[in-house]
């Protein structure tokens, strides 16, 4: 994405975004470039695609998160690849019990999963929140940005099981 996204919707800098503003200045910025608005502009559809991509990627907590930490000069994944403790053996064991709810196609047990990944995911958003609010934007601190990082890395994982889950 070309353009900062947070500046092409005009939208502070920070994790947490209603969703209704979001939508309103997507909607506000739509209308200012919609060729028929913005006398045929040429360039409109690229604009409005920008705009789309924007709007989709601050619509998604995980994307914006990512977008946000590598704005503040935050490790990337390929970076920083590191996991809380014990986090990776808990979703070894977590995915052997899953793939054997799969296999087994036990609908009682792929649900409770279903609901698991649902709530991890929620807790994560929550986690990856708390970070951001007690962050110092202007002089984010790197073990600061590495914490979210960290938690980010952790959702991936969740974000990866819920997938299996749905396919």
């Amino acid at each position: 994405m070309p353009t900062d996204p947070f500046t092409l919707l005009g939208l502070p800098r920070t994790f947490e975004i209603e969703a209704g503003d979001l939508q309103r200045r997507y909607l506000a910025r739509a209308s200012q470039i919609h060729p028929d608005l913005a006398g045929g502009e040429s360039e409109s559809a690229v604009r409005a695609a920008e705009l789309n991509d924007a709007r989709a990627a601050l619509a998604d907590n995980e994307r914006r998160a990512i977008l946000l930490l590598g704005l503040l000069g935050g490790p990337s994944a390929e970076r920083d690849r590191t996991l809380p403790p014990g986090f990776l053996a808990e979703i070894m064991e977590i995915r052997e019990q899953l793939d054997e709810a799969v296999r087994s196609k036990n609908s009682e047990e792929i649900g409770r999963w279903t609901r698991w990944t649902r709530d991890q995911r929620e807790a994560m958003t929550a986690q990856v929140a708390a970070v951001f609010r007690a962050l110092d934007v202007a002089a984010p601190k790197p073990e600061d940005l590495a914490a979210i990082r960290q938690r980010l890395n952790a959702w991936r994982y969740i974000e990866r099981l819920k997938e299996q889950l749905e396919g």
